[in-house]
C-alpha cells in the first residue's frame, strides 16, 4: 500500500481536489458569509455597474472558481478588515 501511495496511485492524494471541483453553489441559504464576500468584491470591482442579485453573484463565483481566482474574495475581505480595524491595532 505504501508503494501505491508514493507513486501517486493512492486516491487520498487527489480526493480533496476532486471534491472541491465538484462543489456547486446553488443559493446562499447556507453561505451568507460567501454572499457578503462576493458583494464586497463585486462592488469594488464593478463599482456602480455591479449587479448584486443572487443569480449574478453565483455567476461571478463560478467565474472566479473556473479561473482559479477565488483568492480575490479573501484579498478583498483582508483589505476591508485592514481598513476597518488595521489602523486601530497599529496605533
Amino acid at each position: 500500500m505504501e508503494r501505491l501511495h508514493k507513486k501517486g496511485w493512492w486516491p487520498d492524494n487527489n480526493i480533496k481536489k476532486i471534491k472541491l471541483s465538484m462543489i456547486e453553489i446553488k443559493d446562499f441559504k447556507y453561505n451568507p458569509k460567501l454572499r457578503k464576500m462576493l458583494v464586497n468584491y463585486c462592488v469594488r470591482t464593478y463599482e456602480e455597474d455591479a449587479i448584486l442579485d443572487d443569480w449574478h453573484l453565483i455567476q461571478e463565483y463560478n467565474l472566479l472558481k473556473e479561473n482559479n481566482e477565488l483568492h480575490f474574495l479573501f484579498e478583498e475581505e483582508y483589505l476591508i478588515n485592514y481598513l476597518k480595524d488595521g489602523n486601530d491595532s497599529n496605533g
